[in-house]
């Protein structure tokens, strides 16, 4: 059922009591409680902090999108805090509504955050000495609005290198018990994105002038105690936080060694470039030699 018709259903359903509406964007992983940047493996997938773990591991290296589009997310702690205090407000304030049911947006909306400033601000040398040394490959990241060049992106930079790293795995025998393979995760990545593709590729400015209200109305005791305005974090704590928790949670690399993942980076970027460098050789190569073939075949030259 649309929007619309889950608060039509609402209205109508609700009779004489006072039942409000707590809407948040995607929700991420949590900001403070009960720890900076907790998430479980069950919703991983389900908000970027999936596909931020999979960069950060060094797996996962395009992404659909618009750089120059709001990004919009609401910390899961945040969310819960803006329910139990709307909860409060729908009923205390129930006059302010005229006998309609209010709806408190939660979303980081009025920052103004840009997914380009989000990914630049990934990819600075500060956010590098969080990486874990469990690092499997250099941290990069490439964005396209574009079907056709992520098509073609996501099998030079994902499938291909995947297909390759599974057979080597697989003839040697040194697949660690419960690691999936490369092209799998690559699969259900893909799924992912797919769903959430029209999220990623639109702008969305949502209005939080209700919500502003009720933690105008709240106590300064209160509004500490349950912070809901997430137009009030910083994007680089939120990202910091989201990095540590997906060490601590589903890593779980125990925070330890940030040091050795650093130079880990730092060398694994010249054997990037490398790697690169050969590897659009060969594809080139072996494209000139097929173009041959078949010119061959049908007799042009």
């Amino acid at each position: 059922m649309p929007p619309v018709g889950n608060h039509q259903l609402v209205r109508t359903s609700a009779g004489d009591l006072p039942v409000c509406i707590v809407k948040p964007p995607v929700v991420s992983s949590s900001m403070v409680e009960p720890s900076p940047g907790w998430i479980d493996n069950q919703t991983i997938m389900s908000s970027f902090v999936g596909f931020l773990f999979g960069g950060m591991m060094g797996v996962m290296h395009v992404l659909p999108g618009n750089k120059d589009l709001l990004v919009s997310y609401a910390p899961v702690d945040y969310v819960n805090n803006a329910v139990i205090a709307a909860g409060w407000d729908s009923v205390q304030n129930r006059q302010l509504w005229g006998g309609d049911i209010p709806i408190y947006t939660v979303s980081s909306s009025r920052s103004g955050i840009k997914w380009g400033e989000m990914h630049s601000l990934i990819q600075t040398d500060e956010f590098y000495r969080l990486c874990t040394p469990k690092v499997v490959w250099y941290c990069y990241g490439v964005r396209t609005n574009n079907r056709v060049l992520y098509w073609l992106l996501t099998w030079f930079l994902h499938y291909i290198p995947g297909y390759f790293v599974d057979a080597i795995v697989s003839i040697l025998g040194v697949r660690p018990k419960g690691v999936p393979s490369l092209v799998k995760i690559y699969k259900r990545s893909d799924h992912m994105l797919g769903v959430y593709r029209y999220f990623l590729t639109y702008s969305w400015n949502l209005r939080d002038d209700n919500l502003q209200g009720m933690i105008a109305r709240l106590s300064p005791a209160d509004k500490a105690i349950y912070a809901c305005d997430v137009g009030q974090i910083g994007v680089k704590d939120f990202l910091k936080a989201s990095l540590i928790g997906v060490r601590r949670f589903i890593i779980k690399d125990g925070l330890v060694g940030s040091n050795e993942g650093y130079r880990k980076q730092q060398w694994l970027y010249y054997a990037n470039i490398v790697f690169l460098s050969v590897y659009v050789y060969c594809v080139w190569k072996l494209f000139a030699l097929l173009c041959s073939a078949v010119a061959m075949m049908f007799g042009i030259y």
